[in-house]
């Protein structure tokens, strides 16, 4: 059978962690992000089998568990998150592709800054909160293949020693279809990008577009 699994993520003071990037993996592997008031809901979960949770969120220590269902929807207590302090990176740029009906954008950028007390372990990429890639991602350099056409925020942070992870930087497209366009945001608001009404975005047709090209846009990190 299958079920449902909800719960919420906060910081050690009780203070809903929104765009928290929420991994189960098991038998089948779930992605979610939490929402405004940082709770998450994982539908379709197979029962009677253990997983292993692993909550992400920038500028805070990643929290591991396992969780193990029984015959019917389980209810998470709190998961809380201890804030940590860590260098992000710098300077991401996307080029996009498109070919052979994908769409592909090349993500990269700099190191962060050297810290004396933390060994930098890597990076993780997240694509509207959700976390993309399946192991640390040791290049600075990584191809994403956009899904469907939408609204995406592509975020980069640092993973450190400790598991403590950098405030993300990130950067907004929307991909059209009919045709493939891609919307840059030169000015990635985060509330003009979830009310779907983004407050400055330049747009370009990239139908036929078989190399890389650079998408331009300002940078911010939270």
């Amino acid at each position: 059978s299958q079920v449902k699994l909800e719960g919420s993520v906060t910081d050690l003071s009780n203070v809903p962690i929104s765009n928290a990037s929420v991994v189960l993996s098991g038998y089948k592997t779930y992605k979610t992000a939490t929402d405004m008031m940082g709770k998450f809901i994982i539908e379709g979960v197979y029962a009677s089998r253990a997983y292993d949770l692993q909550i992400n969120a920038g500028g805070y220590v990643s929290a591991t568990d396992e969780v193990t269902f029984a015959e019917g929807d389980k209810l998470l207590n709190p998961i809380k998150l201890q804030s940590c302090s860590s260098n992000s990176p710098k300077s991401l740029t996307i080029e996009e592709k498109y070919a052979d009906n994908w769409y592909d954008i090349r993500l990269s950028w700099n190191a962060p800054d050297a810290d004396a007390q933390k060994t930098l372990l890597g990076y993780n990429i997240y694509a509207n909160g959700i976390l993309v890639n399946d192991e640390i991602v040791s290049d600075r350099t990584y191809i994403y293949t956009i899904p469907s056409p939408g609204s995406y925020r592509i975020e980069i942070a640092a993973l450190w020693e400790g598991n403590c992870e950098s405030s993300r930087i990130n950067k907004s497209i929307i991909v059209n279809q009919d045709p493939w366009e891609i919307a840059i945001a030169e000015y990635p608001y985060s509330e003009g990008f979830e009310s779907g009404t983004p407050m400055c975005w330049s747009q370009e047709q990239v139908v036929g577009t078989e190399s890389w090209k650079i998408v331009t846009g300002e940078e911010s990190a939270y």
